[in-house]
């Protein structure tokens, strides 16, 4: 089993945000907020097989986005907001660049 590292990045301000895996919720938290300093809002570790679809919502606002991963090298799915409420997904293979 293979584990990807969601990073909530920019853009989020007191947001309910919930993350799901292969349709299961894996994290649910409510006034996720981005650190100005970090730029990291939090981050989320979940196991998957090494094909996943992995969901990002945001229910007070209705927004909702989804990827399906095919894992391999790939550890890393960054979620940044874009207009105050999409978010948008980029998978990748670095890690974090925060402080």
């Amino acid at each position: 089993m293979a584990t990807v590292v969601v990073l909530l990045e920019s853009g989020f301000s007191a947001h309910r945000v919930a993350i799901s895996v292969d349709g299961d919720l894996v994290f649910e938290g409510t006034d996720v907020t981005t650190d100005p300093g970090t730029g990291l809002a939090g981050s989320v570790a979940v196991d998957c097989g090494s094909r996943c679809r992995v969901e990002v919502l945001l229910p007070d606002h209705g927004q909702a986005e989804e990827v399906t991963l095919n894992l391999g090298d790939l550890t890393y799915l960054r979620v940044s907001l874009q207009n105050g409420n999409r978010p948008v997904l980029t998978p990748s293979r670095e890690g974090p660049r925060h402080v």
